[in-house]
C-alpha cells in the first residue's frame, strides 16, 4: 500500500504506508514511543469503538430517537454514520478509520528525528479587539499567503467568532501569530478596510527573522502533540487511494437512503444529506471532484423515479464526502446553525470521551442569534443520568410549586445553631377565632426557594447574591430548566 504525498519543493512523491514491509516480511509489529493508544490510527478506532458501543446500549434501553439528526466532527463524522446510521459493519469502520489514520501520518515528510515541520494552532479573533472577526482572521492568512510560501489554512471553523482552527508549516504559523499580535497592538481602521490595515503588519512581520517555535499570542494557543495538518490541501493527494477503500467498504446492499436522508450532517457541505442534482453541483463547487463531475454529466431526474438508483447515487455521494472530508475544513459553525436553528432541534446528546462539542454547542447558544433559545446540551458521560432518565424518578411527575416550597423549607432547616423569631404561643379560646392577617408571599422569597430545591441545597447555603448560572455550576441543562420554570411561575413579567 503506498500513498501519493506533496513533497516541500512541491513535487508529488510516492511513499509506503508500511516502509519497513518487503516482500521477505512474514509479519509485522507496530511500535510507538509514546503508546499506541496516542497513535493516532489506533487512538482513532478506539474513539469509534466507544462511540458505536455507547450508542448500542442506549438502544437497547430505548434512549436513540430512530429518525434522529446526526453529525459527527472530524472523526466524528465515522462514529456518528456507524453507529446512528449502521450502514457500515464495525470491522468495515475500523479498516476504513484506521487506513484514514495511516494516511494522515504519512502524507507529511519527517526528518531523521521523526519530527515534521507542520503544526495546529486555535485562534479567537474576538480577542483582537472590536469589530474582528473571522473575515478579518481570512484576510490575514490570504495576506501571509500571497507574500510567503508554504501551507496556511483555516481547518476547522468551531465556533463562530471566537473558535478557529489553523494548520500550516511552523513558519507560517509563526508568522500568523506576530501578524495577529500586530493587529491587536493598533486600533480598528476607522474606514474598515481591513485588507489595506493588515498589508502593511504582514509585511512589516516578513522583513524581520522568524522564529519558528511555536508560542502563544494574543489571540493564537499552539495545540501541542499536532505535527500534523488536519483537514487541510495536504491531503489531497491521499484522496484517491482514500476513496478506493470506500468504495470497497461502503456497499450498496448496506445503504439505507432514508437513515442518511435530510438526517445526516457531513462536515464538508453542513448541509443535510440529499440525492439530488443540487447536492452533487455543491460538493463539486467545494472539492472539483471528477467523480461529482461524471455524475452531473450524466444527470437525468428520471433516474430518482428508481430506489435502486437512488441508493447507488448515495453511495457515491457518501463516498466523496468521505473521501475529500480529511482534506477538507470541518464546517462545524454551519453545522451548529442547521442543528440549532434550522431544524429546531431541542435535545442535544455527544457522544464522545469528553464533552468538547457540548462546549461549542454552549457558546454557541449564547450568541445573539440564538437568544432565547432552549436546548438540553449533554454528555454521553457527563449527563448520563438525565439521558437515562435515572437522575429523578420521581420528577416524572412535576411537583407542585407548594410541594417545592415545603420540601425547600424542610431541607434549608440547618442541623445545628437554629435561629427562629419569637412567636406567641397559641392558645385555644372558646369565643370565635381571631382571623389571621394575610402576609403577602414575596416574588424572591420564591425565587429562592426554587432555586434551592433545583439546586439540591439548603436555602441557607444558596445566596440570593449569586446568579443563577454561578450557582449551577455550569450546567446549562439545569440553568435552562429553573429559568423555564421560573418563566411559566411569573411569565413574562
Amino acid at each position: 500500500m503506498s500513498l501519493t504525498r506533496k513533497c516541500s519543493g512541491g513535487k508529488d512523491e510516492i511513499v509506503p504506508l508500511f516502509p519497513e514491509i518487503t516482500l521477505d516480511s512474514s509479519s509485522y509489529t507496530y511500535r510507538s514511543p509514546t503508546g499506541l493508544l496516542n497513535s493516532t490510527q489506533f487512538t482513532q478506532t478506539i474513539l469509534i469503538t466507544f462511540a458505536m458501543a455507547a450508542v448500542a446500549d442506549m438502544r437497547t434501553n430505548s434512549l436513540a430517537q430512530k429518525d434522529a439528526v446526526f453529525a459527527g466532527h472530524s472523526l466524528g463524522e465515522y462514529a456518528a454514520l456507524s453507529s446512528i446510521s449502521s450502514i457500515l459493519a464495525l470491522e468495515d469502520i475500523l479498516d476504513i478509520v484506521f487506513f484514514r489514520g495511516m494516511l494522515m501520518q504519512s502524507a507529511v515528510e519527517r526528518d531523521n528525528q521523526g519530527r515534521s515541520q507542520y503544526g495546529m494552532a486555535a485562534v479567537d479573533p474576538l480577542r483582537l479587539g472590536r469589530g474582528v472577526d473571522e473575515s478579518v482572521l481570512t484576510l490575514a492568512i490570504n495576506a501571509i499567503c500571497e507574500h510567503s510560501n508554504g501551507l496556511l489554512e483555516v481547518v476547522n471553523y468551531n465556533v463562530r467568532g471566537s473558535q478557529y482552527v489553523v494548520a500550516g508549516t511552523l513558519y507560517q504559523l509563526a508568522v500568523l501569530h506576530l501578524v495577529l499580535d500586530g493587529v491587536a497592538k493598533q486600533d480598528s481602521p476607522t474606514d474598515g478596510d481591513w485588507q489595506a490595515h493588515i498589508s502593511p503588519i504582514v509585511s512589516d512581520v516578513l522583513a524581520k527573522p522568524i522564529d519558528s517555535q511555536p508560542v502563544r499570542g494574543r489571540a493564537t494557543i499552539p495545540l501541542p502533540g499536532i505535527d500534523v495538518p488536519f483537514h487541510s490541501s495536504q491531503f489531497l493527494s491521499g484522496v484517491e487511494e482514500f476513496r478506493s477503500l470506500l468504495q470497497d467498504k461502503i456497499r450498496l446492499e448496506n445503504i439505507d437512503y432514508s437513515a442518511l436522508h435530510l438526517r445526516y450532517i457531513p462536515n464538508l457541505t453542513a448541509v443535510p444529506f440529499e440525492v439530488s442534482r443540487e447536492y452533487f453541483s455543491l460538493v463539486h463547487s467545494i472539492t472539483k471532484s471528477p467523480v461529482a463531475a461524471s455524475v452531473l454529466d450524466t444527470w437525468s431526474d428520471t433516474a430518482l423515479g428508481s430506489e435502486e438508483n437512488v441508493a447507488d447515487l448515495a453511495v457515491t455521494l457518501l463516498v466523496e464526502l468521505l473521501a475529500y472530508q480529511f482534506a477538507s475544513p470541518v464546517q462545524w459553525i454551519d453545522t451548529q446553525d442547521i442543528l440549532l436553528g434550522k431544524l429546531g432541534v431541542r435535545r442535544l446528546v455527544e457522544i464522545g470521551f469528553s464533552p468538547v462539542l457540548c462546549g461549542m454547542a454552549t457558546k454557541t447558544l449564547k450568541s445573539e442569534a440564538f437568544i432565547g433559545k432552549r436546548v438540553d446540551v449533554l454528555h454521553i458521560e457527563r449527563d448520563r443520568d438525565a439521558i437515562y432518565y435515572t437522575q429523578q424518578r420521581h420528577e416524572a411527575t412535576k411537583p407542585t410549586l407548594s410541594a417545592m416550597l415545603a420540601q425547600s423549607e424542610q431541607s434549608s432547616l440547618p442541623a445545628t445553631t437554629v435561629v427562629v423569631e419569637p412567636i406567641a404561643p397559641i392558645v385555644q379560646s372558646s369565643g370565635s377565632a381571631t382571623p389571621l392577617v394575610d402576609v403577602p408571599l414575596q416574588a424572591l422569597d420564591v425565587v429562592h426557594a426554587l432555586v434551592a430545591y433545583k439546586v439540591k441545597r439548603s436555602q441557607a447555603d444558596v445566596s440570593t447574591a449569586k446568579s443563577i448560572k454561578s450557582l449551577v455550576g455550569g450546567k446549562s441543562t439545569l440553568q435552562n430548566e429553573i429559568v423555564g420554570d421560573l418563566h411559566k411561575e411569573f411569565g413574562s413579567k
